[in-house]
Parts: C-alpha cells; sequence; structure tokens
C-alpha cells in the first residue's frame, strides 16, 4: 500500500476583484438657497473641522429681506401698542358706562388682530434670519472636501450641487464576488 506523508506548506492564492471603496459618511454640500458664490474658503482635497466654514453665497438680498422684516415686526408692535391703549380706553369708558360694551367687544378683537399681525411679522423675521443663515455653508463634520467644480462668481440655484465632503477615517470596500 503506497503511503503519502501530507506536509504543511504555505499557499497563498492571488485573485483580483473588482471593489468600490466609499467612506464610512458622505455628504453632498449643497446650495439651500439662490445666489452668486461670492467665497471658497477651502480647497479640493482639503481637511475640514465640523462648523468649519466652506462657501459664501452673496448675502446683500437676504439681509435686505431681514432688514424690512425687522421694520415690518417695529410697525406691527407699534400697532398692538396702540391697540392695547384704545381697548383700555374703551373699557374705562364702558366702566363709567359712557360707551356700550359692544365698543369693548370690538377693541379686543382689534388687539387680537394687531397681536395677530405681530406673530405674523415675527414668522416673517425669523425666516429671513433663517435664509440668511444658509448663505455661510459650513462643513457638517470632519472630512476631506471632494472636487469643487464651482468657482467663485458663479451662479448658483437652490439645490445646486457645491462639493463632497467624505470622513476617510474608515472606509467601506465592496466588492462583487461570484458565488463560485
Amino acid at each position: 500500500v503506497p503511503v503519502i506523508s501530507i506536509r504543511s506548506v504555505p499557499l497563498q492564492l492571488d485573485k483580483q476583484y473588482v471593489t468600490d471603496i466609499q467612506a464610512i459618511r458622505n455628504v453632498e454640500v449643497r446650495s439651500k438657497i439662490s445666489g452668486f458664490l461670492d467665497a471658497i474658503y477651502v480647497d479640493e482635497g482639503a481637511t475640514v473641522h465640523k462648523g468649519q466654514v466652506m462657501f459664501r453665497i452673496g448675502d446683500n438680498e437676504y439681509k435686505a429681506q431681514v432688514a424690512k422684516a425687522r421694520a415690518v415686526l417695529h410697525s406691527m408692535n407699534a400697532e398692538a401698542n396702540v391697540a392695547e391703549l384704545e381697548a383700555e380706553r374703551v373699557r374705562l369708558m364702558v366702566e363709567k358706562k359712557i360707551i356700550s360694551a359692544t365698543e369693548l367687544e370690538l377693541a379686543k378683537s382689534k388687539l387680537k388682530a394687531a397681536r395677530a399681525r405681530v406673530e405674523e411679522a415675527q414668522s416673517t423675521l425669523d425666516h429671513a434670519t433663517h435664509l440668511l443663515s444658509y448663505t455661510v455653508i459650513r462643513a457638517p463634520f470632519d472630512g476631506v472636501v471632494d472636487r469643487i467644480p464651482l468657482k467663485t462668481g458663479r451662479l448658483v440655484s437652490e439645490g445646486t450641487l457645491i462639493t463632497t465632503v467624505s470622513d476617510v477615517k474608515s472606509v467601506y470596500a465592496y466588492f462583487n464576488i461570484s458565488e463560485n
């Protein structure tokens, strides 16, 4: 009977596969508003830190909207104060039975309407301030900046892709391997 002894030999099998390597986090940085790209503060391939300013979109129009909304709010506050004083004056006259109680109800309704206009003006100011904050684009997390296809002075619209930031501390490798 022939006998063969088996011995251990290091064996390396090389097989090449196509892979797709992706960062653990990869975020497209897009404009939330329209305007001209005023400044680019980062370079392609640069490392950025969370909250770091990367881009600035022209903000003159948005500053004007905030100023207008603030002026409307001040005007509405003044109207509400006038309505409140009027309601108090009418209340005193009703207590002295100089005018009817329906005048007081009318004054209270005017006061409620004035307060509602104040809330509306405050909401408009908050919205305008929110839009103004979108003129400064910050890094969403620590990562590396991808290509920046846009240049300073370019008109960007809402949703325009400006760049991509990738967290490359860890990466995933995706392979397509046959079942065999």
